[in-house]
């Protein structure tokens, strides 16, 4: 089965949805099949592996609560009353997404709840913070609930204070915050994501879940994943720190000019495209190591090494490079291509 009939047959069955409810779930779908597809996985494995779309249809369907039932314990929203320096999230099985918006001071909002859900917003010396707790446990049928459950903040254009955000069974969404001082996302089962983002510090830990960061800038940028895979496209600034662990770890056009330290276990690793930083790092168990700088190879003074396979270029040291590059790994080949 390709992509196209999966989400037209699950599609099919979820008519009882509004077109915004079978909107989400097809996001979902197709974010959980390209992390499989980061990780290696083939298309048609992994949506084997999602079960057959019509069963997918019918457990969502025994849970639905319609719009017009669900309105009174669907959420609500509220706007911060005093200027905001830190927003500190913690949610249960819900979804959250900061973004910027035309509004004066950050607003919460917060949609498809129910009576099992509770929602704190709280103020005090210029933080908000927003505290969700979920008293009944997760079904394990629970599929559009989770899916649908959503904590949405928006901040003013100008919002140039740090974020905090925690996550156990839910995504993060950061999209077009640009003005950001320290970030931090920890998602517990559950996609990290965020898209054109810049941050003077980003901190982002996932765990059985993706990372994926396009066009983000940050001077500090780290980034820890465990069995999923990370993924970052066009993404600049002065130093970066990748650790994954069951999965592969992949940079596309990405510069950063003074560190690139990548490490991985279990998990190929890929980099296309990388600015010429002053340090780079690659260190890898149980997986290849592929990179291309955009460089000189005469730059670098190159320690290059693998146990089980082959390595391209030799080992060289040279004295008077102004830059070095490390790239071990233990069963796989290491390549490196430069682009000078």
């Amino acid at each position: 089965m390709k992509r196209g009939e999966f989400l037209k047959r699950l599609l099919d069955g979820l008519s009882f949805m509004t077109e915004g409810e079978r909107r989400s779930v097809q996001e979902y779908y197709e974010e959980m099949l390209d992390d499989a597809l980061e990780e290696g996985g083939r298309e048609e494995e992994a949506l084997a592996g999602f079960g057959a779309p019509e069963e997918i249809a019918q457990r969502m369907a025994a849970e639905y609560v319609p719009p017009a039932q669900a309105a009174e314990k669907a959420g609500g929203n509220t706007a911060a009353r005093q200027d905001v320096k830190l927003i500190s999230i913690f949610t249960e099985a819900a979804t959250v997404q900061l973004s910027e918006a035309g509004v004066e001071k950050p607003q919460v909002t917060w949609e498809n709840m129910d009576e099992w859900d509770t929602i704190d917003v709280t103020e005090e010396n210029g933080v908000l913070r927003v505290q969700h707790s979920r008293k009944a446990p997760l079904r394990i049928g629970a599929l559009f609930t989770v899916i649908n459950r959503r904590i949405q903040l928006d901040v003013p254009y100008a919002y140039a204070g740090s974020a905090q955000i925690e996550v156990k069974n839910g995504a993060i969404r950061l999209e077009g915050m640009k003005h950001l001082a320290q970030v931090g996302c920890n998602a517990h089962n559950g996609a990290v994501r965020a898209a054109g983002c810049a941050a003077c510090a980003l901190a982002i830990e996932a765990r059985n879940g993706a990372v994926k960061l396009t066009a983000c800038e940050a001077q500090a940028l780290a980034v820890q994943a465990y069995n999923g895979a990370v993924c970052l496209e066009a993404c600049t600034g002065g130093s970066v720190k990748v650790q994954g662990r069951n999965g592969a770890v992949r940079l596309t056009d990405c510069d950063f000019a003074q560190l690139l330290e990548l490490g991985n276990q279990n998990g190929a690793m890929q980099v296309q495209g990388a600015g010429p930083a002053d340090c780079i790092r690659l260190s890898n168990k149980n997986g290849s190591v592929t990179a291309g700088v955009n460089g000189k190879e005469d730059d670098y003074s190159i320690d290059i090494h693998t146990v089980n396979g082959r390595c391209t270029p030799p080992a060289c040291v040279r004295p008077r490079a102004g830059k070095t590059l490390y790239a071990h790994t233990v069963n796989g080949k290491v390549d490196i291509r430069f682009h000078g």
